[in-house]
């Protein structure tokens, strides 16, 4: 009797290390299904990869920059100093695409995402120019970004 019950907690001890196996599998499955590409605005589309790294704010806001079909939305005011600019009616939609990028269930505002330039501006990274919906990404940021696009 006690020799079953030994081979019972064995078993059992098989199948809990055989669930958890199965449980990594899917929740790997479930990043790789992550990978989405959103189309915007028509012939816009920007890929999303939330695999390991945490997306982060500047480096969206730069590619924007970067992509001449979303000037209507983002633009530099002068590029060669790193200072940009929101388009007051559709900052919304950067705020949008921002939230989409993210993973976000909820539509993202352009509230939500001052906050969050708030306080990349607390870090030093991005900060507030006196010019209404204007930001200057910090030199160092600024220059390390432009690195990656050569």
């Amino acid at each position: 009797m006690l020799w079953s019950f030994v081979c019972f907690l064995h078993r059992l001890n098989t199948i809990q290390l055989f669930c958890d196996l199965l449980k990594l599998l899917k929740r790997k499955r479930e990043r790789e299904k992550r990978k989405i590409t959103f189309k915007v605005f028509g012939s816009v589309s920007l890929k999303v990869n939330y695999c390991n790294r945490k997306v982060r704010l500047f480096h969206f806001l730069f590619e924007m920059l970067e992509d001449p079909s979303m000037a209507h939305c983002l633009s530099w005011v002068p590029s060669a100093t790193g200072v940009f600019r929101f388009s007051s009616r559709n900052k919304d939609q950067v705020a949008a695409l921002w939230g989409q990028k993210k993973g976000n269930k909820r539509p993202m505002t352009y509230q939500k995402m001052s906050r969050a330039l708030r306080n990349y501006a607390r870090s030093g990274e991005i900060f507030k120019v006196k010019k209404k919906l204007t930001y200057q990404f910090e030199k160092c940021v600024y220059g390390h970004l432009v690195k990656k696009l050569i």
